[in-house]
């Protein structure tokens, strides 16, 4: 009897968060905060013209205090993480924003671990699929309190595509919170053992967790467009790498 009270304890925050619904708001922004090296940059990507260096470099310096802002909603463990819309007073170019609109939004099966992320490419619309072994996260000892959040860190790493056509991984830093037991965060980034408070993008782009709601009266989940061609996060990246 006293061992199945102290599971039944054990087990209470995860079974609560299990039958939880939420809504929260992600803020994604540039920390780009350090100047690269040009001679070493061109020698990376030598499609890149020059003349554009400089320029791409001041205008990512000053774009710091630009964000685009997403929503995460859950409920019946299905999530939908969708870029909103911007601010319409704001002026000015917001690389925060153009990047993450050509993101796209994201659908995730948190019992499966099955993701979609709903994007366009060159006027076609996608589906990529993502699955467990698409992520795969390293968790470390290390911890911090990051606002009333005690998290943990761990690292993966996502493939992208460059303008020189190649396909490179990128490393990623997240911190989670164990005591909020859902396996749940930004993009792709979900399937830890506990919600995403932060992610960053190589020290370049961040996007943390800005507000919870527990239980909101409007958790209806967006569903997943039937228009775009449904493919593997492999596939799209061949595709991606050929046509640009």
């Amino acid at each position: 009897m006293k061992s199945k009270k102290l599971l039944l304890f054990i087990l209470a925050p995860y079974l609560f968060f299990a039958q939880t619904n939420i809504k929260a708001d992600y803020v994604m922004i540039n920390t780009f905060t350090k100047k690269l090296d040009k001679k070493e940059m061109m020698k990376e990507h030598p499609k890149m013209a020059e003349k554009y260096f400089d320029n791409a470099i001041e205008l990512l310096m000053n774009n710091n205090d630009k964000k685009a802002v997403f929503q995460l909603k859950i409920r019946d463990s299905i999530s939908s993480f969708l870029l909103q819309p911007k601010n319409e007073n704001e002026s000015g170019i917001n690389i925060a924003y153009i990047i993450s609109k050509v993101a796209g939004n994201y659908f995730t099966n948190l019992n499966t671990g099955e993701i979609i992320n709903d994007k366009e490419f060159k006027g076609s619309a996608f589906l990529v699929t993502y699955t467990k072994q698409d992520v795969i996260w390293n968790i470390t000892n290390e911890q911090k309190k990051i606002g009333n959040y005690e998290c943990y860190k761990a690292n993966t790493t996502y493939n992208d595509v460059f303008k020189d056509a190649k396909i490179e991984s990128r490393p990623i830093e997240a911190w989670f919170c164990p005591s909020i037991p859902i396996k749940a965060g930004p993009y792709q980034f979900s399937g830890l053992p506990g919600l995403v408070i932060i992610v960053t993008d190589n020290k370049t782009f961040t996007t943390y967790l800005q507000n919870l709601e527990l239980n909101p009266k409007d958790t209806e989940v967006e569903k997943v467009s039937e228009k775009g061609k449904k493919v593997t996060i492999s596939e799209y990246l061949k595709y991606e790498s050929k046509n640009l």
